[in-house]
């Protein structure tokens, strides 16, 4: 059993690094030249930062410009902005500026560009060759040694063991609303596992302070075990999924909620 879980883990570590080289990626011009096709998609583009600015209506929001090989820039929304001028690829979802009537894009994740599919797919199978060749010696019986029972061990066997629990904290979001329309249109707002509430209130998790529509304390979404559940707080002001009031509803990918006057649409994070 210990074999089978260290090939186990070994398949996720290959799993967790090829996942987001298995995202297509696209080209900074494929996505200006045709916005309408790329519109509410995933992306994976490659680029260098050029240019970073703090958007002076919400000061946690910063705005980089993308530049690819070709020279083609791309506008892109985040809250954490990486170094200027250093190479990157991002991962995020296609928005269209009518303003300015360009595409711009809202970052999930960034990090540096990696090793080529052809490296991680070599670094795997050496990955599986270690795991089966640890599995062979482990399975070699070796002798097993006598206990002996000693004034010392009869002292410890009537002491309790506890066992050491180890809590892991994640700070990663598990899903964003993007609000689509009303006051609040363009910004962005992060889900994280456990209650997300939703309301005017400066305490809340979705703070839309600006539609006056919006209870204090509108709606709460729970997140827990990849699954997204809407819950309507507000006596006196509706929750809206997909045009129809709700009390209690299970949230998918694309789904749009009205809060007031304002639309969010729901983006799940997949861990690409």
């Amino acid at each position: 059993m210990q074999v089978f879980r260290i090939i186990a883990a070994l398949a996720v570590i290959l799993l967790s690094t090829t996942g987001t080289a298995a995202l297509e990626r696209v080209q900074v011009g494929d996505v200006i030249g045709n916005p309408v096709r790329y519109r509410d998609v995933r992306v994976k583009l490659m680029g260098q930062v050029t240019k970073t600015e703090v958007n002076p209506a919400s000061l946690n929001e910063v705005t980089y410009t993308l530049q690819d090989s070709s020279g083609h820039v791309i506008r892109v929304k985040t809250l954490s902005p990486p170094e200027l001028d250093s190479w990157v690829y991002v991962v995020g979802t296609v928005l269209q500026d009518d303003a300015a009537s360009k595409p711009y894009l809202i970052e999930i994740k960034h990090g540096p560009p990696g090793p080529p599919l052809s490296i991680l797919i070599g670094s795997g199978v050496v990955l599986v060759a270690a795991a089966l060749v640890l599995a062979y010696f482990m399975f070699i019986p070796r002798p097993v040694p006598k206990k002996h029972h000693t004034a010392k061990n009869q002292q410890t066997q009537g002491v309790e063991r506890r066992p050491v629990i180890t809590q892991v904290y994640r700070d990663d979001p598990v899903a964003m609303l993007i609000a689509v329309s009303g006051p609040h249109r363009g910004e962005v707002f992060r889900l994280y596992g456990g209650a997300n509430t939703i309301g005017r209130d400066d305490n809340q998790t979705v703070q839309l302070s600006e539609d006056t529509t919006v209870s204090r304390r509108h709606a709460r979404i729970d997140a827990n075990d990849g699954a997204l559940l809407i819950v309507n707080e507000s006596s006196t002001n509706p929750t809206r999924v997909a045009g129809q009031d709700v009390e209690k509803r299970e949230l998918s990918d694309g789904d749009i909620i009205q809060i007031g006057s304002t639309r969010l649409k729901v983006s799940i994070v997949s861990g690409e």
